[in-house]
């Protein structure tokens, strides 16, 4: 019975590909036009911030918002709320299991496919303010496996490796790295060909690249090959400047916070900030999937009175900018 479940979805996993690849085909060819394609994927619990994801785009880029578990009513508002921009619903489920949702890396592969050549991923709670940004999007030696704004400790090996918030992957890395058995998959052991690199360099028994965690996070594996064999990451500038993350979706859902000062009062900032955007009347067809959090919160004015201390936070100062900075998109109720 193992053996037929696994072989069933691997059958499934395959079908789904095809299916995908077909939906995808038609954001193909954005990078032969000169442009990078930037994939803004979408989830449920963070769709309804893609139209400001893409809202201050450049001619250097092109935008693709990538639906990831939405329903074909929810791709249809997207397109109306970004005109212009491709939006393109993927299919996590044969069976159509609304609640399923493709593995993030998948969805990373199906990128990767229609760009044939570097791409940029971005979270749908991930923001540029400045346009001229996107120009500096850019790898300028082949070493680089990647390049991005943020950024955190290679554990062990020295350096840095990007978050996936927002960053341009090296599309010959990455399609070399998959055919070397190292895909961008989460792992909770190195691939063989990652092993070999890594015991080389004297790393044996368990190993992870950030620290905390007990297993490699989507990309990390061919992040920490790349960095073994020499390549190199491409910090750009701009992090909580002109690009910003918000981050704590997990917050959106989690009843009681032990701390909500944790990490700058992050616990505090993620529902204020959806709570905002979700107040503008622009978003009112989504209010009833988040009765849960205006039940918890009320009103996003309502957690400032309870946490006036809040408004102290670097976090809520950079929520408030990007407030400020979309408030012609985000008319009030």
């Amino acid at each position: 019975m193992p053996a037929l479940k696994s072989l069933a979805n691997r059958w499934r996993r395959r079908a789904l590909r095809v299916i995908n690849e077909r939906r995808m085909t038609s954001a193909r060819g954005i990078a032969s036009g000169g442009k990078t394609p930037v994939f803004v994927i979408a989830s449920p619990p963070d769709m309804h911030l893609a139209p400001l994801a893409v809202a201050n785009g450049d001619s250097a880029i092109q935008h693709v918002i990538v639906g990831n578990g939405l329903s074909t009513g929810d791709v249809v508002w997207l397109g109306e709320q970004a005109p212009g921009i491709p939006v393109v619903g993927l299919r996590a489920s044969l069976l159509g299991n609304a609640r399923t949702y493709l593995p993030h890396a998948e969805v990373i592969n199906l990128c990767h496919f229609a760009a044939e050549a570097d791409f940029c991923v971005q979270d749908a709670d991930c923001f540029v303010t400045e346009p001229s940004w996107w120009k500096g999007l850019r790898l300028t030696s082949r070493l680089q496996y990647a390049a991005g704004p943020f950024a955190k400790d290679l554990n062990r090996l020295g350096g840095l490796m990007p978050d996936t918030y927002l960053v341009l992957v090296n599309g010959a890395r990455f399609s070399e790295s998959s055919a070397r058995g190292v895909p961008p998959d989460i792992a909770k052991v190195p691939p063989p060909a990652l092993r070999r690199l890594l015991a080389a360099r004297g790393v044996t028994g368990d190993y992870f690249p950030e620290e905390g965690k007990s297993y490699f996070d989507t990309l990390q594996a061919q992040w920490v090959m790349a960095a073994l064999e020499g390549g190199e990451l491409l910090c750009l500038p701009g992090a909580d400047q002109n690009v910003f993350h918000i981050g704590g979706s997990t917050y959106l859902n989690t009843r009681f916070a032990e701390d909500v000062a944790h990490w700058d009062y992050w616990p505090l900032n993620t529902p204020y900030f959806h709570l905002r955007v979700l107040e503008s009347s622009r978003f009112q067809f989504l209010r009833p999937r988040f009765a849960a959090l205006f039940q918890q919160h009320g009103s996003a004015e309502e957690i400032l009175r309870r946490h006036p201390d809040f408004k102290n936070s670097k976090r809520f100062a950079n929520s408030q900018k990007l407030l400020d900075s979309f408030a012609g998109f985000l008319p009030v109720r």
